[in-house]
Order: structure tokens, then C-alpha cells, then sequence
């Protein structure tokens, strides 16, 4: 058997655990930028506000309604879903992390009787350890699993282990377009094709939807049948590359202002890469212009140059990243987006040395930890390179976002008796 954990209106969830006064109010999280709503809870919703609305559409709905639009807080987001994800292995040594709320967990020799004791104890643990609700699915398969959780999720009753006799109710109310894994795309193949619900799709012949779909598809009709195909993936596979990128709270012109943001990009990006204990093998800039304005002349450049030994020494960083940003700068054109990222990553531990390297690797690796040190004593923007310049215009607009509370000690939650 098998588990998915979801959970619920993940981003604002986390924003009422530090803020009890969001409860039951209609609450929006906006992606970068404020452009677009990414995460609503449910009396948001029944507002009408669709995921992915343009913010400024809906500015007077929210005005009108009371209702709460938030900057996007990914820090905060992040160690809350480290901690939730955490909690897993309590329950089963066998986790998959598939995204930042969503996790599998392998069920093995569970009794069935245990198994919606198990999915309630799941969510009365996670909510009462951290704070965000969660909702549980369990089926014999990962896509009925994922077919459960939605059950649990639409019906609200956190935990739904669906019997063999049930789970072919739920087929015939699940549209073919929910199903994990079918695409827009795809669904409107099948529906062409009289398949429009999930029990459609269970109940057709596997050599048909071999030829024309694929083997992909042919596992998704077994799982719908009980018979596991997508097996667990509890080892996430090595990183590749890591990339800092953010569109601008405004567009930019000046050389000097994109410089300085792709330095300030450089700048984060190696500290993450140092968390992480990996060093990479190259830099690659880009730049863009915003492809949606038919008024501005349109540009997309991008520069990659290797580094002599794999690092994630900052200076050296900045150094290779501010000469790919010379070699693909242009003037005349209006810029909304920049990035910086870091490739052919290798763990620390494990990079090859260079016999005639310009850098004292044992005295960079010194200087970083101290800095390092002081970001987490006393934050980021206390310390930064002169070429990266923090409070610059260009920064991404985050006029309402919430106090990081649990990784920035400037901004710890204050409790008052």
C-alpha cells in the first residue's frame, strides 16, 4: 500500500501558523513580483479566484471582500516543508519527497485494518507537531493513492482509504483530466475518443493505449487497475545545477543596475551552494526582456564560462558571472528578468584540484565560514560584496510578504502573555 500526504493550501497554510487572525479569512499568496495568485485557501476559492489569476484583476474583488493578498514567502516555505517532510519516517522508512507539500510513503506489511488509523494519525500528528493540515490518500498503487488524497481533499475528511468495492465509485467521478499524469493535451485526445472519466480510462484495452500512448499511459491504466508500475524513487538523483533567477520589480535599463543585480544573484547562489556542501564546475548569465510586451524590442542572451577547479568560493563566483554578464549585456533594451546558474555540480568533498590554482582554497573556504557564520547569527544583508547592491530598485516588489519566522533571527514570531 501506498500513502500520499498533501498539504492543504500549502502556502497559506504556513502563513496562519504564525498568523492565527488569517484563519477563516480569504487568504491569496502572489507569486514574485506580486503578478499571480499561486496559493488560496478555500474561502478565497469559493470567491472565484482562480490559481494563476493576474493579481491586478482581482485587486478590486480582494478590496471589496476583505480579502488577504501576501507576498510570496519561499523561505519561510521551504523550512516549513523540511519539517513537515521530516516527520515522515515515523510512519514508514520508505518516503518519496515528490514536491515541496507532497510526499509518498511506502506502506508495507500494514495490517488493512490499521490503515485508516494510520492516515488519521498522520494528519493529528503533522498539524499538532507543525502546525499545517494535511490530507491523506492510501490505495494499492501511487496513482490511487493520488486519487484518494483528492477524496480527502475535496470532501475534507483528512484521511480516505477507499475499499476495492469504492475505489470504482471514485473512478467514475474523477474527469479523465485529473488523473496523475494526464495532460491537458492528452485529456482532450481521450475525451475525442468517448474516455472521460478515470474508470473510462481503467476500462480500456492496454494494447490500444500502448500503440497510440504509449508504455507512459499503459502504466497509469494499470495503476488504475491495483497493479503497481511507478515504483518509489526514495533516493532523489545528485543536482546538476542550481540557479538564482528573478524578474525585477521594475524594468531596467541601466547597465549598472543589471550588474549589480546579477552580482547580488551570484552572491546568493554560492551561499546556497555552500549549504548544500556542493561546488560547481561553471557559471552561465542570462538576461531577458519581457516577452509579453508588444511595445518592447525583445532579447534573450545567455554566456556560460567553466571555472578553473569547481567552487563555491563568492569572489571567484563573481568574478567569472560579472564577465559572462559583459559578454552578454546590449544596450537598448528594457530588462525584466536576470539569472544566474551554477553548473556541473559536484559535493565539496569531492572536487579535483588544479597544480597551478591562483587561489588558497584552504583560506577562501576559511573566509566563507566566517561569513557565513554571520548570516546566520545576524541575517544576510548584514555582510555583501560591494558589486551586489542590496537595496537596489530592481529588487522583485514584496510589498506585503510576511517576516521569515523560523530562519531569520531578526524576524523570530514574538509571543506576548
Amino acid at each position: 500500500m501506498y500513502a500520499l500526504v498533501d498539504c492543504n493550501c500549502f502556502f497559506v497554510s504556513c502563513e496562519r501558523v504564525f498568523n492565527p487572525r488569517l484563519k477563516g479569512k480569504p487568504v491569496v499568496v502572489l507569486s514574485n513580483n506580486d503578478g499571480c495568485a499561486i496559493s488560496r485557501s478555500d474561502e478565497a476559492k469559493a470567491l472565484g479566484i482562480a490559481m494563476g489569476a493576474p493579481y491586478f484583476k482581482f485587486r478590486n474583488l480582494a478590496r471589496k471582500n476583505n480579502i488577504f493578498c501576501l507576498s510570496s514567502n519561499y523561505e519561510l516555505y521551504g523550512d516549513m516543508s523540511r519539517r513537515v517532510m521530516s516527520m515522515f519516517d515515523r510512519w514508514s522508512p520508505e518516503v518519496e519527497v515528490y514536491s515541496i507539500d507532497e510526499a509518498f510513503l511506502g506502506l508495507r506489511n500494514l495490517p488493512p485494518e490499521q490503515l485508516s488509523e494510520t492516515a488519521r494519525d498522520i494528519c493529528a500528528t503533522v498539524k499538532q507537531w507543525t502546525g499545517i493540515p494535511v490530507s491523506v490518500g492510501i490505495g494499492p498503487t501511487k496513482t490511487l493513492a493520488k486519487v484518494a488524497n483528492e477524496t480527502a481533499k475535496r470532501e475534507k475528511i483528512g484521511g480516505c482509504v477507499p475499499s476495492s468495492s469504492e475505489i470504482s465509485s471514485l473512478l467514475t467521478a474523477l474527469p479523465v483530466e485529473k488523473i496523475w499524469g494526464i495532460g491537458r493535451n492528452l485529456s482532450k485526445w481521450l475525451h475525442d475518443r468517448d474516455i472521460h472519466t478515470a474508470l473510462n480510462l481503467r476500462d480500456s484495452d492496454t494494447r490500444w493505449i500502448r500503440k497510440h500512448l504509449g508504455v507512459s499511459v499503459e502504466r497509469t491504466v494499470m495503476e488504475l487497475r491495483g497493479t503497481p508500475c511507478i515504483p518509489m524513487d526514495c533516493h532523489p538523483k545528485d543536482q546538476k545545477a542550481m540557479v538564482h533567477a528573478r524578474s525585477f520589480g521594475r524594468r531596467v535599463e541601466s547597465r549598472e543596475e543589471l550588474r549589480s543585480a546579477v552580482a547580488s544573484y551570484a552572491e546568493l547562489v554560492s551561499a546556497k551552494l555552500r549549504r548544500e556542501g556542493l561546488a560547481a564546475g561553471g557559471v552561465s548569465v542570462y538576461l531577458s526582456t519581457d516577452f509579453h510586451s508588444e511595445q518592447d524590442a525583445q532579447y534573450h542572451g545567455s554566456e556560460t564560462l567553466p571555472f578553473p577547479v569547481a567552487t563555491n568560493f563568492t569572489p571567484e563566483v563573481l568574478e567569472y558571472a560579472l564577465k559572462a554578464f559583459d559578454k552578454v549585456f546590449r544596450r537598448g533594451f528594457r530588462y525584466k528578468k536576470a539569472g544566474v546558474l551554477m553548473l556541473a555540480l559536484v559535493p565539496q568533498t569531492e572536487v579535483q584540484g588544479e597544480l597551478f590554482d591562483q587561489v588558497d582554497r584552504n583560506k577562501a573556504a576559511r573566509l566563507m565560514s566566517a561569513l557565513d557564520g554571520v548570516h546566520i547569527r545576524h541575517g544576510e544583508p548584514l555582510l555583501h560584496f560591494a558589486a551586489g547592491n542590496m537595496t537596489a530598485g530592481w529588487k522583485p516588489r514584496k510589498e506585503n510578504r510576511s517576516p521569515r519566522y523560523t530562519t531569520c533571527w531578526m524576524e523570530l514570531p514574538i509571543a506576548r502573555a
